[in-house]
């Protein structure tokens, strides 16, 4: 069963990702800086996006010519900005990021201020959330308010509607005074979510003392519908509270791991919304639609650590789209 098209709604951060020419190359040594679209939400948007699906963006962004790149660069992609709001008197967050030879990256944020951290509840577009197929959010808008605030706002909203929560439990420790304030606010985020993507090395922080091989069960007993547990390029677990397969991403020639979770996410998003109809349908999945997922998604993960940048293997000339098979 299938939702009518109904958009995917992404809420968070859109960013300006800022790399060397290439991997190796130091960022005190690059002769110059290439753009790319940053920010896990706007990744998980381009990847729902490429996956053949619509989806809308729920962001803001400010005045200035990066924003003015950032805002086209999305439109590119394929991801509805009608509800990315222009924010005077703020700015577009900015990331330099160094990466090694390996594909392992270095972050160096410029995100005080940005605009996405202004956001408030009574801008956000109610009508639009209730008609969505889902609305995805992460963990980094859950940090300061206003936005944090309007964060809540829109999952209530979403859950009112019976529209499925989806949270990737991106945690993001060194941007909290108080990381266990951040633990905090993650876990009452899951409790309020339908589809809940986390890591291992994010499972083992909110379930601190819980063996590896109760992270699962952890999270469907907070009230999840639908687990992604992952672990680098290592075999993942999907699970609902009937079913539940492990899977091994295929083999693929690493350049910057940036974004692959952000791909495995958005593919999995634009998955259900072509297979499933709301939580019911989720979590009536058999395990041969649960491995069908499982292999959908690890695909869009396994190609995008092939290219630089966490959109740079979803180019119209990069490989061949993958539709919603």
């Amino acid at each position: 069963m299938t939702n009518a098209r109904k958009p995917v709604l992404v809420f968070g951060e859109v960013l300006c990702d800022m790399f060397p020419p290439e991997p190796g190359v130091r960022l005190r040594d690059a002769p110059m800086f290439v753009p790319h679209i940053g920010g896990a939400p706007a990744n998980v948007a381009a990847q729902v996006a490429w996956q053949g699906w619509p989806v809308e963006l729920l962001s803001a962004v400010g005045p200035d010519p990066i924003s003015d790149r950032v805002e086209a660069l999305l439109r590119e992609r394929g991801v509805g900005t009608q509800f990315v709001l222009r924010k005077p008197g703020t700015r577009t967050g900015l990331i330099l990021i160094e990466v090694d030879t390996d594909g392992e990256r270095h972050f160096h944020p410029w995100r005080e201020g940005s605009a996405d951290e202004q956001m408030r509840p009574d801008e956000l577009p109610v009508e639009a959330i209730r008609a969505a197929g889902v609305l995805h959010h992460g963990t980094v808008t859950l940090r300061t308010d206003p936005v944090a605030t309007t964060n809540r706002r829109a999952v209530a909203l979403a859950r009112e509607a019976g529209v499925p929560v989806s949270i990737d439990v991106n945690l993001r420790p060194k941007m909290y005074a108080d990381p266990a304030v951040l633990y905090q606010r993650a876990r009452n985020a899951v409790l309020q979510a339908d589809i809940v993507k986390a890591s291992l090395e994010e499972a083992a922080v909110l379930f601190d003392g819980v063996p590896a091989a109760g992270y699962v069960d952890a999270l469907l007993e907070l009230g999840a519908t639908l687990v992604l547990l992952t672990d680098g390029g290592r075999p993942f677990t999907l699970a609902t509270p009937s079913h539940r397969v492990t899977h091994q991403p295929g083999d693929a020639p690493v350049v910057d791991t940036t974004g692959a979770g952000d791909a495995f996410m958005g593919a999995t998003l634009a998955w259900l919304c072509a297979h499933t109809d709301g939580v019911a349908d989720i979590a009536a999945l058999s395990p041969a639609q649960l491995a069908a997922l499982a292999e959908h998604a690890a695909a869009a993960g396994s190609q995008a650590v092939t290219a630089l940048g966490a959109l740079g293997a979803f180019r119209a000339d990069a490989g061949v789209r993958r539709g919603r098979g």
